[in-house]
């Protein structure tokens, strides 16, 4: 059986992450990004992006029925682009969007997520 894994292409974080972000977005041609954000960085999510879709509903471990509701938010929007801000439960939902947003993996032992 074939194993297909989708990888997040560029990882930015530190000082200057969120204007490093924004010109890569630029440089992507991005033009409906998803933003998976913790809500005390909203305000810098928000400005990432004018056509940002921002989700600040992502907490401190997650449970499988959150992430299922964030996928279908984040399918819903149709982006071109995925972004996390925030620590770890925020990167680790924005990595899992990144690599299950366009359907094509799926999890062990069921057909989509």
């Amino acid at each position: 059986m074939a194993l297909s894994l989708n990888q997040v292409p560029k990882l930015v974080f530190g000082e200057g992450a969120l204007s490093s972000a924004a010109e890569y977005l630029q440089r992507l041609g991005a033009k409906r990004p998803f933003v998976v954000a913790a809500p005390y960085v909203r305000g810098f999510a928000e400005q990432l992006h004018d056509a940002a879709e921002v989700d600040v509903s992502t907490v401190s471990e997650p449970t499988v029925e959150h992430l299922y509701r964030l996928m279908e938010a984040a399918r819903a929007a149709q982006p071109d682009a995925i972004v996390g801000i925030g620590g770890g439960s925020v990167l680790d939902a924005a990595k899992l969007v990144a690599a299950l947003c366009d359907g094509a993996q799926t999890r062990c032992g069921e057909s989509a997520i």
